[in-house]
């Protein structure tokens, strides 16, 4: 079975034996973190932080959720915020943390 992300396809079921139930991370985040590293690769997106705002807006407000987690930044509030100032270390720590928690039967 594969997993879809809006015109992408993401991962597949029988994909290199990953174990889902064991991953503190859903299957959209980890999409996410593909979306933005092929961003950058493929020359879609410039920067990393180009690639995190070109993202549809969902996508982006779950990403910098994800960033708060890893980094320990607190989100207090819900309201959107215009401005927010990531950096692209803190991009990649978080596309690492969610990359290295994805666990492969061997």
């Amino acid at each position: 079975m594969s997993i879809k992300v809006g015109n992408t396809t993401c991962w597949d079921w029988d994909d290199g034996g990953i174990c889902w139930n064991d991953n503190p991370y859903c299957w959209d985040d980890v999409c996410i973190a593909d979306e933005i590293e092929e961003a950058v690769s493929s020359g879609t997106a410039t920067t990393w932080l180009d690639a995190v705002d070109k993202l549809e807006k969902k996508k982006q407000k779950r990403f910098i959720t994800l960033i708060a987690n890893v980094t320990g930044k607190e989100l207090s509030e819900t309201k959107e915020v215009k401005e927010l100032n990531i950096t692209v270390k803190d991009i990649k720590m978080t596309i690492k943390d969610i990359k290295t928690n994805i666990k492969i039967k061997v």
